[in-house]
């Protein structure tokens, strides 16, 4: 038998094994959870169900300009014309209008960053302003890079 420790919003806290006929008694107030689950866990009053799995870590979430514009063309937030022009130095409109919208100190750096970077980093601004003006959601682009990392 297996008896374990919940907490009030009934994540496992703890798990014991024991005979079903020796149940120590400061164990009986433990839920037996059957087979499965341990700390970490949830019970939801009838099954175990695993902890879900943790946020990715944003802070390392980086791709290659080739990685970013295949991914940008596959998933059809820009063109495959814009991609190609992009490649020759050329920025899609969108690019141009929101970097437009910046304060003019630091539109060339915008630029000269969004034209050819060596690297796009998850958490630039720059990245996260035009993800949003495509309307994604972090979670989006948190996939986005996750799935273009590996081409």
């Amino acid at each position: 038998m297996r008896l374990a420790d919940i907490d009030a919003n009934g994540v496992i806290l703890n798990v014991i094994e024991c005979d079903p006929s020796a149940v120590p008694d400061w164990a009986a107030g433990l839920v037996d959870i059957g087979a499965a689950g341990g700390p970490g866990w949830t019970w939801d009053g009838t099954t175990v169900a695993p902890p879900p799995d943790p946020a990715p870590d944003r802070t390392t979430m980086t791709l290659s300009f080739a990685q970013l514009l295949i991914g940008l063309v596959a998933e059809g937030w820009i063109t495959e014309a814009e991609g190609d022009a992009w490649l020759a130095g050329t920025l899609p409109a969108g690019v141009l209008a929101l970097i437009a919208t910046m304060p003019q100190a630091a539109q060339f750096a915008a630029r000269a960053r969004a034209i050819k970077p060596s690297y796009i980093v998850r958490l630039d601004p720059l990245v996260i302003a035009l993800a949003q003006a495509q309307g994604k959601s972090d979670a989006e682009l948190d996939t986005f890079f996750l799935t273009y990392a590996q081409v």
